[in-house]
C-alpha cells in the first residue's frame, strides 16, 4: 500500500508523455501489462489494482505488474470481469462463462463452472454479486434468468419473479446488502422491470436495445443509475427521475467519493458530470474516441481507466472541469440533490427479493401522454429560413442546420430525441441535443424525421418531418451528362472516321502505286517474253525460205500473223478469258508442229465443268511451259514425242496440266551443258517473276509445281507441270 501511494504521489510531479493537458499517465504492455485489452478493474484490500484482461489477470502495485494466467489456475485465458466482495475476496469471470476465486496466491474455479458455462452459452456474463453467504448471483449481457450459483457445490438455481417473468442482465448489491436485478424486454416490448424493496416499476426503454453490457449503481443521494447501450436512467424506488442519451454505448458507470458521475463509453472516451447528477448539463470529455471499459477510484482520489486495446490510463487526483459547454444532455433544471428520495435499506437477513409471499406494490408512472415534437428552425448556409414542409435547394446550398424541440406535460427538460436523415443516417441517432447539422450534402432528395421521448419512455405519436431536394449543378444533370457523352462519342467517332479515312486514303495510294509498279514490271516482262517467242518463230520461217519451200513459208507466215494479232489483243489486259488464251496457244502449237515436222504431237483437253468464255486466267501464262516442253523435251528425243494439255476445275481453282514424254529435265541439262553454246533461256525465269508480281498485285495464289516422270526402269520419261490458277471472271 505504501509503495502504491508513493508512486501516485510521484506521478503528481512527473510530467506525462501523453495525455489530455498532461493529466494522464499511460501504462501498456510495454510497461509489463499482461495485455492491452483490459475489461475491468477493482481495488484490492492492500491498495493494489486488479485488472481483468484478454489474457488473464494482472496486478499493479504502483511500481510493476505481476500477471496471473493458466499456470495460476485460470483455465480460460480471456477474463471479462473482476469483482471484490464485501470481505475483500477477489473473484473473476471468463468469456466462457466460468467463475474463479483467488485464495492462497492462486485462482481456483468453482465446482459449478462446467454447468454454469453450459447454462450461460453465448449470452456472456454481464455482472456477478457475491453475498454474505458467498452465494454468487449471475446476470448476462444478452439476457435470460438470474442464476443463483453455489460457490462450494455444483448447484445452479434460476431465480424467477413471483409473477413468472425472468430476471436478466445485471446483479447488483443495494445499500444494506440486498440484491437487485431486472429484465429489459417483456413480450417483445423494450422495457426495464425494476424491483427495489417492495416496489416494482416498469420503465420503457428506447427501441435500440442492443447486446452491450448494462450497469446499475446506487447513488449517495438515495437514487439509482442504470445504463444500457447509449441510455442513462436515474430513478428511485417509485419513478424515473431523469433520462439522457449519451450517443455512445455505455461500458461502465461510477459515482466517485465527491458525488461526480463518470460514464465510460464505447469509442467515446469518458464523460465526467459535475456534482449534482446527470441533469446538471455540465460535463468534461476525456480520452477522445477510445473505448473505455471501466473506471476505478483509488484511495487517493485518482482515477484508473481501462481500455479495450490501449492499456490503462491514470488521471491524477481530483480533477476539476476545465470548461462548461452548452447544454448537451437535456435542459438545465433542478439538480439531483433536490430529489427527495428515501433509500431503501433492508438488511440481508430480512430482505428477500425473490420471495413469492412478499408484498409487491406496482407503481404506475404519472406522465402517460406521449410528448410532442416540432421543427422550429432551419438554417441553410447559416441563413435562417422559413420553416416549411419542403425545400428546393441549389447544389451549393448543402450546409443545413435543423433545430427541434419536444414538449411534455411533466418535466419537459428531461425530453430526449432520436432523428434520422434518409440517405445519410443508416440507423436512428439517439441524442439529448436539440439541433443537428449536416455539411456538404451531395445532391439528392432527403427526408429528416425527429421524434421525442419523455422520461417515462413514451415516444411522440407524430414525428417532425421536413423534406428537401438539393439539385445537382448543371454539369451533373442527366441532360448535360447525356449531351457531354454524346459530344464525346461524336468527337471520338469523328476522330476514328477521320483517322480511318486517312489510313484508307494512304493505303489506297500505296496500293495504287504498287499496282502501277507491278503493271509496269509485268509489261516489261511480257515485253521480254514476246520478242523471245517472235525470234524463235522468225527463225522457223527463215528455215522454210532457205530450204526453198515457199508454200510452207507462206502458210507458216499466215498462221504467224494470226498469232501475232491474237497476242497483241491479249496483251492489252492482264487477265483474259480462258478461250482466248487457248486460241493463241493452239496457233502457237500449230506453228511449232510445222516447224518441227514429225517431232511431236499434241492434244488439248478441257473439262466440261470449265467455262472457257467466263473463267479467266493471266494472258500468256501457259505458253512458256509448252515452249519449254517442245524445245527441251522433244528436240533431242529420237522418237516422236507427245504433249498433253489438260484443264480441270478444282473448286475455286483451275488446274492446268502440261504433260510431255520428252527426255526429262536432267538429260536436257546435261545435253545443254555439253554443247556449251552460251545461250541461256529466260522464258521460265521470266514467267516465275511474272507469277510473283501477279500474286503481289492481286492478292492471289498462283502456284506451279514441276514433276519429273520416270519409267519402270527408273529412267527419265518426261515432265509434268501443274499450274493452279485462282478463278477470275473474264
Amino acid at each position: 500500500m505504501f509503495r502504491l501511494l508513493l508512486v501516485i504521489l510521484l506521478l503528481q510531479f512527473v510530467p506525462s508523455a501523453w495525455g489530455q493537458n498532461n493529466l494522464f499517465d499511460h501504462f501498456s504492455s510495454r510497461d509489463g501489462l499482461l495485455n492491452d485489452r483490459v475489461y475491468g478493474a477493482v481495488l484490492g484490500t492492500d491498495g493494489e489494482i486488479w485488472l481483468a484482461t484478454a489474457n488473464g489477470v494482472a496486478r499493479f502495485n504502483g511500481l510493476s505488474f505481476s500477471n496471473l494466467g493458466v499456470a495460476d489456475g485460470l483455465t480460460d485465458p480471456e477474463i471479462l470481469g473482476i469483482y471484490k466482495d464485501a470481505r475483500g475476496n477477489i473473484w473473476c469471470y471468463s468469456s466462457a462463462g466460468r467463475i474463479f476465486r483467488y485464495a492462497n496466491n492462486q485462482f481456483s474455479g468453482i465446482p459449478a463452472n462446467e454447468l454454469l458455462s453450459r447454462q450461460v452459452g453465448s449470452k456472456i456474463i454481464n455482472a456477478i454479486y457475491v453475498d454474505a453467504t458467498e452465494t454468487i448471483w449471475v446476470g448476462t449481457v444478452i439476457g435470460g434468468e438470474l442464476w443463483r450459483v453455489s460457490s462450494t457445490e455444483e448447484v445452479i438455481t434460476p431465480q424467477p419473479l413471483s409473477d413468472g417473468e425472468p430476471f436478466s442482465y445485471y446483479a447488483s448489491q443495494l445499500p444494506g446488502g440486498g440484491i437487485l436485478s431486472g429484465t429489459h424486454t417483456s413480450n417483445g416490448n423494450k422495457r426495464l422491470r425494476v424491483r427495489i424493496g417492495e416496489a416494482v416499476q416498469y420503465v420503457k426503454l428506447s427501441e435500440q436495445g442492443g447486446s452491450s453490457k448494462s450497469s446499475f449503481i446506487a447513488l449517495k443521494n438515495g437514487s439509482y443509475l442504470y445504463a444500457k447501450d447509449y441510455e442513462l436512467l436515474q430513478l428511485d424506488a417509485r419513478s424515473v427521475l431523469s433520462r439522457v442519451f449519451v450517443e455512445k454505448s455505455v461500458e461502465s458507470i461510477l459515482e466517485d467519493s465527491y458525488g461526480k458521475i463518470w460514464v465510460a463509453l464505447y469509442q467515446g472516451g469518458v464523460m465526467s458530470f459535475s456534482k449534482g447528477g446527470i441533469t446538471s448539463g455540465r460535463y468534461v470529455n476525456y480520452l477522445g474516441d477510445r473505448t473505455v471499459t471501466a473506471i476505478l477510484e483509488d484511495n487517493t482520489g485518482g482515477y484508473w481507466m481501462t481500455t479495450d486495446g490501449d492499456g490503462i490510463y491514470y488521471l491524477k487526483g481530483r480533477p476539476q472541469p476545465e470548461y462548461q459547454p452548452d447544454l448537451v444532455f437535456s435542459s438545465p433544471g433542478d439538480s439531483i440533490d433536490s430529489v427527495k428520495s428515501t433509500p431503501i435499506d433492508p438488511s440481508t437477513e430480512a430482505f428477500d427479493p425473490f420471495s413469492g409471499s412478499s408484498k409487491v406494490i406496482v407503481v404506475s408512472n404519472n406522465d402517460t401522454v406521449p410528448p410532442g415534437v416540432d421543427i422550429n428552425s432551419v438554417r441553410v448556409m447559416g441563413e435562417e429560413m422559413e420553416v416549411k414542409a419542403t425545400y428546393d435547394l441549389d447544389y451549393n446550398e448543402n450546409f443545413i442546420r435543423i433545430e427541434y424541440a419536444g414538449f411534455s406535460y411533466s418535466q419537459p427538460e428531461l425530453v430526449q430525441y432520436k432523428y434520422q436523415l434518409s440517405g445519410v443516417d443508416e440507423e436512428w441517432v439517439y441524442t439529448s441535443t436539440t439541433s443537428v447539422q449536416y455539411t456538404t450534402l451531395p445532391p439528392g432528395k432527403y427526408t429528416f424525421t425527429v421524434l421525442a421521448m419523455n422520461k417515462e419512455g413514451l415516444w411522440s405519436d407524430q414525428p417532425g418531418v421536413i423534406q428537401f431536394v438539393i439539385s445537382p449543378p448543371f454539369y451533373a444533370t442527366w441532360w448535360f451528362i447525356g449531351l457531354a457523352v454524346a459530344l464525346i462519342l461524336v468527337l471520338i467517332g469523328g476522330s476514328i472516321w477521320w483517322w480511318s479515312r486517312t489510313v484508307k486514303q494512304k493505303e489506297q495510294q500505296r496500293v495504287e502505286i504498287n499496282q502501277r509498279i507491278a503493271s509496269i514490271e509485268l509489261k516489261a516482262l511480257r515485253a521480254q517474253m514476246n520478242p523471245h517467242f517472235i525470234f524463235n518463230t522468225l527463225s522457223s520461217i527463215q528455215h522454210y525460205i532457205t530450204t526453198n519451200d515457199p508454200e510452207a513459208a507462206l502458210k507458216y507466215l499466215s498462221k504467224f500473223a494470226k498469232l501475232m494479232r491474237r497476242i497483241m489483243d491479249n496483251s492489252k489486259a492482264s487477265v483474259i478469258p480462258l478461250g482466248d488464251e487457248l486460241q493463241a496457244l493452239e496457233l502457237y502449237l500449230e506453228l511449232e508442229v510445222m516447224r518441227f515436222k514429225g517431232k511431236f504431237t499434241y492434244q488439248i483437253e478441257v473439262d466440261p465443268s470449265v467455262d472457257t468464255h467466263f473463267d479467266a486466267i493471266p494472258s500468256m501464262l501457259i505458253q512458256p511451259y509448252v515452249e519449254n516442253a517442245i524445245l527441251h523435251g522433244f528436240m533431242n528425243k529420237v522418237t516422236p514425242g507427245h504433249l498433253s494439255i489438260q484443264i480441270k476445275r478444282r473448286e475455286e481453282l483451275l488446274e492446268v496440266i502440261v504433260d510431255d514424254n520428252g527426255i526429262g529435265r536432267e538429260r536436257s541439262r546435261a545435253i545443254k551443258a555439253a554443247r556449251k553454246d552460251g545461250h541461256r533461256s529466260r522464258g521460265l525465269s521470266i514467267t516465275q517473276e511474272r507469277l510473283e508480281i501477279l500474286n503481289a498485285s492481286n492478292a492471289s495464289d498462283l502456284n506451279v509445281t514441276i514433276e519429273d516422270k520416270y519409267n519402270q526402269h527408273q529412267e527419265p520419261a518426261g515432265t509434268r507441270v501443274r499450274i493452279f490458277v485462282p478463278l477470275a471472271s473474264g
